[in-house]
């Protein structure tokens, strides 16, 4: 027999990961080029993948054809560092070119 009350619930939202995109705009004309981002996760590099499509805007705007190199790298509550405060810390990163 149920009741006719209704039933309180608290719910707490917490998120466990998200994901993250970035690109980098390079004018690269190498097929050999890479662009990695190094930093994000334990000091392993993430390589970018660059795209095949120019991107007309680009050209206009730069005047050369641009490449877009990308990556998504997906974060989780485990990766963030905090402060005393339960701040999250900055985190650093920083993009290498290999020829």
């Amino acid at each position: 027999m149920g009741s006719d009350k209704p039933k309180h619930m608290t719910l707490i939202d917490v998120w466990n990961s998200f994901l993250v995109k970035f690109s980098v705009f390079y004018p690269s004309t190498n097929d050999e080029d890479e662009v990695l981002l190094r930093g994000i996760k334990y000091n392993v590099d993430n390589k970018l993948t660059k795209s095949n499509e120019s991107i007309p805007w680009l050209q206009n705007k730069y005047g050369q054809n641009m490449q877009v190199f990308e990556s998504q790298v997906l974060i989780s509550n485990d990766d963030l560092k905090f402060d005393l405060n339960k701040q999250i810390l900055p985190v650093e990163y920083t993009y290498i070119l290999n020829r």
